[in-house]
């Protein structure tokens, strides 16, 4: 029924059930009021490769979770996103759309934690949390981002009850290391550049095919939601660093550039297709 381009090497591993509903929350759900029927909610993500009884288990244990709110109507249900969910997605699509800073002040944020092993678990998600910002690690318990993220931080430290455990710092480096040792250190931009260089092939080619092809709009929204699918993976592993701090002719502007041209193309009849399907 709908044919799409085999995924490139940067994207293998097939992206798990949780993420692909909280892809199509965060992307066409919430912004559309935040509530959508199940059979709807089914027939969108069958649409994605996710199939039925994959996608019931999986909404029902998020639900247990406290990832939604169920509302029901008879024998039809409602869901939406807790408060919790909502902050989460939030989150994502400040990543999405964010753009790197063209100046930088010269300040690095920096956080500091010691947490004992009876918090190992509070410890873990405080990693992640930190890797999904841009934070990259110098030791142990130590973090750096050249963004300020401690505004994003600081929620994150309460939900986890932990902000009495982490301390946050700005300032100046004085060290021995130049700025570039200081980011090869924290980040790995070999990975991150073969990344971007393997989305770019492929998504300069997929819109070579769009613009000759008659796509039916139920196929521009499945290459509109693994455009974004595709592109978390890379997210995960780009700090987002400041223009200055990226070598000459960075793949990521251009792979960011296809990105934004390829979604713009796709959301005029996406955005009119899933209108359709949520307002029925």
């Amino acid at each position: 029924m709908i044919v799409t381009n085999t995924a490139p090497q940067f994207y293998e591993k097939k992206a798990n059930s949780k993420f692909l509903l909280l892809v199509l929350f965060g992307e066409y759900i919430q912004p559309r009021g935040g509530e959508i029927w199940l059979s709807d909610l089914l027939y969108l993500l069958d649409l994605v490769g996710l199939g039925e009884h994959t996608a019931r288990s999986t909404i029902n244990r998020m639900a247990r979770e406290g990832w939604f709110t169920v509302t029901k109507d008879g024998r039809n249900s409602r869901f939406s996103l807790t408060e919790h969910g909502a902050k989460i997605m939030q989150g994502g699509t400040l990543r999405v759309n964010e753009t790197a800073l063209a100046e930088w002040d010269g300040a690095w944020h920096m956080i500091t934690y010691s947490l004992p092993e009876q918090q190992r678990k509070q410890r873990n998600t405080l990693r992640k949390q930190l890797n999904w910002l841009g934070y990259g690690s110098l030791g142990p318990g130590f973090w750096i981002s050249p963004n300020n993220r401690h505004g994003e931080l600081r929620p994150i430290l309460e939900s986890l009850h932990i902000e009495k455990s982490v301390h946050l710092f700005s300032g100046e480096y004085n060290g021995l290391l130049t700025t570039q040792e200081l980011v090869s250190q924290c980040w790995d931009l070999d990975d991150l550049t073969s990344d971007y260089i393997e989305f770019s092939r492929f998504y300069e080619q997929e819109l070579e095919q769009f613009e000759q092809a008659e796509p039916t709009p139920a196929d521009c929204f499945v290459k509109r939601f693994m455009l974004t699918v595709r592109l978390f993976p890379i997210l995960q592993k780009d700090p987002n660093l400041p223009l200055s701090m990226l070598p000459d002719q960075w793949p990521g502007e251009l792979g960011r550039k296809l990105f934004t041209q390829y979604r713009t193309m796709l959301t005029p009849t996406v955005d009119q297709f899933v209108d359709g399907i949520l307002k029925r």
